[in-house]
């Protein structure tokens, strides 16, 4: 059970210290009496005054040391939160969508009773775990994901330690062109979904492969279809070179940056999406389907550019 001004007061405090992902030290983490808390600090300083007043030693004695006790419980709350730590898990968001990441709590042996806030909701930690959380980013870039809250209430439940954290940063690509954008610009998308191929290289026929949508009508072999009905297209040595979608910064360039990053994250999307080989082009750095690693550094390269 937690106060409202403790509550704010956490959200507060958050803001004016360097935000961590992990906890190292007992210096890190906050501890106030919660409500309960209060209540029974309230009764000990008036058994004090009561004890004092009747001259009575041993109920002073018994007081003193659920004093102690008190204020030791706050040391033992905010000890339990050391080692606590979070790592976001997917790196790669969209500017201007609801992202949807997961967060990797760990939490170390003997912790007991933590509790994870974020946007005002509570998720009990019991053991190292992933949560999905959901967040909004605005910019492409580098963005650090919004700090949440890990509580305590061991081990009595009458003193709330707590720390605000992050997961760390994530890369937050463009936001990709609607449907309707990219009919606007049909001609472009033609240059960035179309597969390069040769059209004048007659009947020469090095193998084939499964037809692709963006495939043009001319280059299937439209008597294996008849016979069997399976499109398939012909692809000549000539061609192999050819056969990927070049995703070309260069020919939107016209449109603007902005307008034309967009595009090339959607065009990204839908290569992916149609197991389509790509290449993307940008000023300073081409990245090709094949390379290591290869979504992920086009997207970052499209976050940053």
């Amino acid at each position: 059970m937690q106060i409202a001004w403790t509550h704010k007061l956490s959200f507060q405090l958050q803001h004016k210290k360097k935000l961590r992902q992990r906890i190292e030290s007992i210096r890190q983490v906050y501890a106030l009496p919660n409500r309960f808390g209060l209540y029974l600090a309230f009764t000990l300083f008036g058994s004090v005054a009561l004890a004092i007043r009747l001259q009575n030693n041993i109920l002073l004695l018994i007081v003193v040391i659920l004093m102690v006790i008190f204020f030791l419980s706050m040391i033992w709350s905010a000890e339990n939160l050391i080692g606590v730590s979070c790592q976001v898990q997917k790196k790669i968001c969209f500017a201007n969508t609801l992202n949807s990441i997961f967060i990797h709590i760990h939490k170390p042996p003997g912790a007991m009773d933590i509790d994870f806030i974020y946007n005002k909701v509570t998720t009990k930690i019991d053991t190292s775990k992933k949560i999905n959380i959901k967040v909004f980013l605005h910019q492409r870039g580098r963005e650090v994901v919004s700090p949440m809250i890990l509580q305590s209430g061991f081990p009595f439940g009458i003193i709330r330690a707590w720390v605000a954290l992050t997961a760390g940063e994530v890369i937050v690509a463009p936001s990709p062109a609607t449907l309707k954008e990219v009919r606007q610009y049909l001609d472009v998308m033609n240059i960035l979904i179309n597969h390069h191929l040769d059209r004048d290289q007659g009947d020469s026929v090095d193998h084939y492969r499964d037809a692709l949508m963006s495939d043009p009508i001319s280059r299937i072999d439209w008597k294996i279809f008849a016979l069997k009905g399976k499109k398939l297209t012909k692809v000549s040595h000539k061609d192999k070179r050819h056969d990927h979608t070049i995703l070309d910064f260069a020919s939107l360039q016209k449109l603007g940056k902005e307008k034309a990053l967009s595009i090339l994250c959607a065009a990204l999307i839908y290569c992916e999406a149609n197991h389509i080989p790509w290449e993307l082009k940008l000023p300073k750095k081409n990245i090709h389907h094949q390379s290591s690693n290869a979504i992920y550094q086009a997207y970052e390269s499209l976050a940053l550019a």
